[in-house]
This record gives C-alpha cells, structure tokens and sequence, in this order.
C-alpha cells in the first residue's frame, strides 16, 4: 500500500506503508464459552478468507454446531455463505446472499 506525504521540500512524493501486527481467528462454544479453533495471521490478512480455515477446523473436530454467526468482515463472499448448511445460519448479523 501507498500513501502520499510531502517530503521537506515541499513537494509531494509516495512512500509505502508498512503494517505490522497480527489478528486472531477464533471460534468459541456460545454456552461454554470456551475457544474451540484459534487462527493467527498477519494483520493485513483478509478477515472473509480466513473464515473457512476456522469453520473447517471445527468441523474436522466433529463440533456439533446449532448455528454460525460472523461480524460483517466475513461476509463477504459467498463460498463462506454456501459452506454453512440454511439450518446453521444465524440471523444476527444477517449474510448477505
């Protein structure tokens, strides 16, 4: 990524930007709360595409799932709609479909 910074003479020149830092992933049992799947990846990582990693995870484990719920950073794409079975969805936030 870009930016745009006036230099010392005045004049208008582009440098990178650099991010440094990590998001985690994480999925959870509601009731229990305890964390079922953990995911770390570089800050600059899109949120949508690491939704399939975690889910998937869980389903390896064989986690019994009643329903999925995602803030909107993951709802973005529609293979994260179509992995989730209709009965699994949740209705807050709503996906888009």
């Amino acid at each position: 990524m870009r930016r745009r910074v006036k230099g010392s003479d005045g004049k208008t020149e582009q440098q990178k930007e650099y991010f440094y830092g990590y998001k985690g992933h994480v999925s959870l049992n509601a009731e229990t709360g305890f964390i079922t799947s953990a995911l770390a990846t570089p800050g600059n990582a899109h949120d949508g595409r690491q939704f399939p990693r975690v889910f998937d995870r869980d389903l390896a484990l064989g986690l019994a799932m009643e329903e999925v719920a995602a803030d909107r950073a993951h709802d973005d794409t529609r293979p994260n709609l179509t992995r989730i079975n209709p009965q699994h969805r949740s209705n807050c936030p709503p996906m888009k479909p």
